[in-house]
């Protein structure tokens, strides 16, 4: 059957379509059909007794579907205008010499055929959508990796030696290493609760003299009768604490 296309193209039909032919007497009889782009088995949405009963409604992915099954009497300025708000193909499927049911049935379903393969045979030849790239994964890193794996204890043992680290650089000056020790020390003190008071003993390890040194220490100690729960030994501590911060000069760090 020749389609011949109104609105639309024929190397690339969009796969819906309103078609029309010529009947007697310049009748416009109109369909619309419908490729449907997923595979429908109407098989599958039926009770088991009806399916089986029913095996030709599993519809192979390029049966177009007329709608409605006869055509029906519209003018062209009007499918003309559907079409163009609708975006849909407009096509011409020839002429009828009858308006009998079983014509217009016929030509219904062989319209449906031959625009079911124009667009199958477009589909085959449409160039494959690009792939989507793969999302990337976040990049691991190995250190927040080991310190998650860390018990508490541990993750103290390594401020420990950041703070030994951060005090040596404060006292000869080095301000890369300062930088390195606090990067460090703040690594950590991430994977620790508040309850440790991390920021304040980097604040403390930061500071001069031995005031500093004294206050960082004290710190240490407490975060480390903390991690063993001995509580007991806390208030005494946090009371040292407060008499080391009260005896810092003033602006120290």
């Amino acid at each position: 059957m020749q389609l011949t296309f109104e609105r639309g193209e024929g190397t690339r039909p969009r796969g819906h379509a309103l078609i029309y032919f010529r009947g007697p007497a310049d009748a416009v009889l109109a369909t619309y059909v419908i490729v449907p782009p997923i595979p429908i088995e109407f098989g599958k949405y039926l009770p088991s007794l009806f399916a089986a009963q029913l095996p030709a409604l599993a519809l192979p992915q390029n049966a177009a579907m007329p709608l409605p099954p006869l055509p029906e009497a519209i003018g062209h300025a009007e499918l003309e205008r559907l079409a163009e708000l609708r975006g849909d193909d407009l096509v011409c499927g020839g002429s009828l010499t009858s308006t009998a049911p079983e014509q217009l049935l016929q030509a219904a379903a062989e319209v449906a055929q031959a625009y079911a393969d124009c667009y199958t045979g477009y589909l085959a030849t449409a160039p494959l959508a690009e792939p989507e790239p793969a999302p990337s994964l976040p990049e691991l890193d190995t250190e927040d990796i080991l310190l998650e794996l860390m018990t508490d204890r541990d993750r103290l043992s390594e401020l420990a030696k950041r703070t030994g680290q951060l005090r040596y650089a404060v006292e000869g000056g080095d301000g890369a290493t300062i930088a390195e020790a606090v990067q460090a020390m703040e690594r950590v003190s991430r994977h620790l609760a508040a309850k440790y008071r991390c920021s304040e003993l980097i604040a403390a390890a930061r500071g001069r003299g031995e005031s500093a040194q004294r206050l960082a220490d004290l710190y240490l100690q407490r975060a480390y009768k903390l991690a063993a729960e001995e509580f007991d030994a806390l208030p005494a501590l946090d009371a040292a604490i407060e008499a080391a911060r009260a005896e810092e000069p003033p602006g120290a760090e």
